[in-house]
C-alpha cells in the first residue's frame, strides 16, 4: 500500500493533553447551535435577481424546459440499461 492511500485511509486521531500542558492551550467548548448561529451570521446575503413581470414566464418555461430534459434524460438511461 502507498504511502498516500495509507495516509487516507488510516484515521488520524490527536490529543490535546500536551498543548494544554506545555503550551497553555485551552479550549472553549461550544454548543452547536451557538456555533450554527455564528456560521448563519457570517453568511454573505446572495444579492437576489430581480425579475420583471416579463421575465418571469421565461423563466418558468426554462425550468420546465429543464426538468422534462432531465426526466427525458432519465428515462433514456433506464431504457438502455436493458
Amino acid at each position: 500500500m502507498s504511502l498516500q492511500v495509507r495516509n487516507i485511509a488510516v484515521t488520524h486521531t490527536f490529543k490535546i493533553e500536551k498543548a494544554c500542558r506545555e503550551l497553555g492551550y485551552c479550549p472553549k467548548r461550544y454548543k452547536l447551535a451557538d456555533s450554527l448561529e455564528h456560521y448563519l451570521k457570517s453568511l454573505q446575503p446572495r444579492p437576489s435577481l430581480p425579475l420583471s413581470d416579463s421575465q418571469l414566464p421565461q423563466a418558468l418555461v426554462l425550468l420546465l424546459m429543464i426538468g422534462l430534459g432531465l426526466a427525458l434524460l432519465m428515462l433514456c438511461c433506464i431504457l438502455c440499461q436493458d
